[in-house]
């Protein structure tokens, strides 16, 4: 998960690349970028 928003940040986007088949890790991000960009 970790390495997604890693590479989510550098505008790779490679999550679908690690086969995220756990709709609750990729709500847990989605959110994670959520509050980061509220600030």
């Amino acid at each position: 998960m970790y390495f997604c928003l890693v590479y989510y940040f550098y505008g790779i986007k490679t999550c679908w690349e690690f086969k995220f088949e756990n709709y609750t890790a990729l709500f847990q991000l989605a959110f994670i970028l959520f509050r980061m960009s509220r600030r």
